[in-house]
């Protein structure tokens, strides 16, 4: 079932609100700054450009780094080779959340799993926490 919005209580409503203010604004703002970048040939001034893409990048939060991944390859969408490059980086500075960070994270949203027949399951509690490191990975043969 979709939920409609007199489903949602006041709190959540304006929750949802803030977080469409944050998007609205850190979107906006990547793109003034990117045109900026792109409008000049100064590399100094791209540098500084492309920092403040990356701080609001990270800033805005959520999906955004992913989509900043793909726009890296969309010279049809980012036109300024330097700031693509840029995006590219946000593969690698992508901040990592420990257990704790992660967990709590996790809950305050609380995501449920819903399966037909059944009533829905809350994510936690059918799954443990494992971070992935590098180094349990073997190559195959």
């Amino acid at each position: 079932d979709v939920k409609q919005l007199h489903d949602y209580e006041t709190e959540d409503i304006k929750a949802m609100m803030e977080r469409t203010t944050v998007l609205i604004d850190g979107i906006s703002k990547l793109w003034l700054v990117m045109e900026a970048a792109g409008n000049t040939e100064d590399v100094g001034i791209k540098s500084v450009c492309a920092r403040e893409v990356l701080d609001q990048i990270f800033k805005v939060g959520g999906l955004m780094p992913k989509v900043s991944q793909n726009l890296a390859m969309r010279p049809d969408l980012v036109k300024d080779d330097f700031i693509r490059n840029k995006l590219k980086e946000t593969q690698n500075a992508n901040p990592s959340r420990d257990e704790k960070g992660t967990l709590d994270y996790v809950s305050k949203h609380n995501p449920k799993v819903k399966f037909f027949g059944f009533d829905p399951v809350p994510l936690l509690d059918m799954m443990e926490y494992k971070k992935a490191r590098l180094d349990r990975w073997t190559s195959l043969p």
